[in-house]
């Protein structure tokens, strides 16, 4: 359930499609950036509920991420159809940081992170918490900047990622945190991806030297063989694979344009049709005009799916490089599909059988690390 409060902190109703009381809601969509750290929600509610007035531009939404992190949003903007209200929401803690901060001399000595944050966050009602770092650095700020900008020039000098918390009750002004975290990367400089965004499931590689998850081996174990012994380790027959359908020349054009735009990595864009920015149908449409497809109108997943325009549903057996698989993340209703991708093939537990929009536009992974609801043909 998803709380609404009033600038007084006052709560004045509810979010629910489990409660009658509660405001039906679709369509949402909660994100987060490791360029910025904080979070922005997005939803839809039908305008047939006469509760909807508590909906309203100023007023703050409460919400729980999938890992149980408290956040704190509050409305900026909501569009109307005939329909229903479209309410955009960004994190309560950007008015703060959106403060301007002086420039300060450098110190003498090297100093820690607290040092330097401590100097933006005084008199904001803004605490330092968890500091995944030790080291010591002389940094010098020699102008006026905005705090989010110097916290986040702080975390690079450091190498160490940003990550803001609210601890916050009804009746009372929420109590905020930042943590500045150990970069999580592994073989590549990469970005953070968490049960918070739309990726689930996330693979990785694992060797002797980044030893951080169990290893299931796939296929046969060898046997080890003592020194001097002539036996032979069994090796396990290799396994064929299935010849690859034919893929015509617009499916590959689709996923041609699809990797080259993953290359400039764009950021997630909630309703986004691109050039800078995309959310899941709006890329994987782009992807397909890219081929020459004419694909009218501005399809969603909940119209590809219900084979609105040209898109047709097939079974696993049909799916082709080129073709839709349709994904319920978690973030509507069960068995909702609410997320799309384009097959790049192989098969669906190939390592990079699938390219979407995350955060940045453009990830490949494992097809079946989410959770598959069906599969599409853009009918050409």
């Amino acid at each position: 359930m998803i709380h609404v409060y009033n600038n007084k902190y006052e709560r004045i109703g509810s979010i629910s499609n489990d409660t009658e009381k509660g405001i039906m809601y679709y369509d949402d969509v909660l994100t987060t950036s490791i360029d910025s750290a904080l979070y922005t929600f997005e939803f839809k509610i039908p305008k047939t509920n006469t509760r909807n007035s508590i909906i309203a531009v100023g007023n703050l939404i409460e919400e729980f991420t999938p890992e149980g992190k408290q956040t704190l949003q509050v409305i900026t903007s909501i569009k109307e159809n005939t329909n229903d209200k479209t309410v955009f929401c960004e994190d309560a803690s950007i008015n703060m940081l959106n403060g301007y901060v002086d420039a300060i001399e450098p110190p003498k000595t090297n100093e820690a992170i607290s040092y330097y944050v401590n100097h933006i966050i005084e008199n904001t009602g803004w605490n330092l918490g968890l500091v995944q770092s030790e080291e010591t650095l002389k940094l010098e700020f020699g102008q006026q900047q905005r705090r989010l900008e110097r916290i986040l020039q702080i975390a690079k000098e450091f190498g160490v990622e940003v990550s803001f918390e609210v601890d916050f009750e009804a009746g009372s002004p929420p109590r905020m945190h930042i943590n500045f975290l150990k970069e999580r990367v592994e073989d590549f400089k990469g970005f953070r991806v968490s049960s918070d965004d739309l990726l689930l499931g996330i693979e990785r590689n694992v060797d002797l030297y980044n030893v951080i998850t169990k290893l299931k081996v796939r296929g046969a174990q060898q046997q080890s063989v003592s020194e001097g012994s002539s036996d032979k380790p069994n090796t396990p027959e290799p396994v064929k694979p299935e010849p690859r359908p034919e893929v015509n020349t617009k499916n590959n054009k689709a996923i041609q344009w699809a990797h080259e735009t993953g290359k400039r990595r764009l950021p997630y864009t909630w309703g986004g049709n691109g050039p800078n920015g995309y959310d899941c149908s709006g890329f994987v449409v782009a992807a397909w005009r890219a081929a020459g497809v004419s694909i009218p109108g501005r399809p969603t997943t909940q119209t590809m799916w219900n084979q609105q325009g040209p898109f047709k549903r097939i079974s696993q057996s049909e799916l082709v490089p080129g073709d839709l698989i349709m994904y319920d993340t978690g973030y509507t209703w069960p068995g909702d599909a609410n997320h799309v991708g384009i097959y790049l093939g192989d098969s669906l537990s190939a390592p990079n059988s699938v390219i979407h929009a995350g955060d940045p536009v453009g990830i490949v992974q494992r097809a079946n690390s989410m959770s598959i609801v069906g599969y599409i043909r853009v009918i050409q």
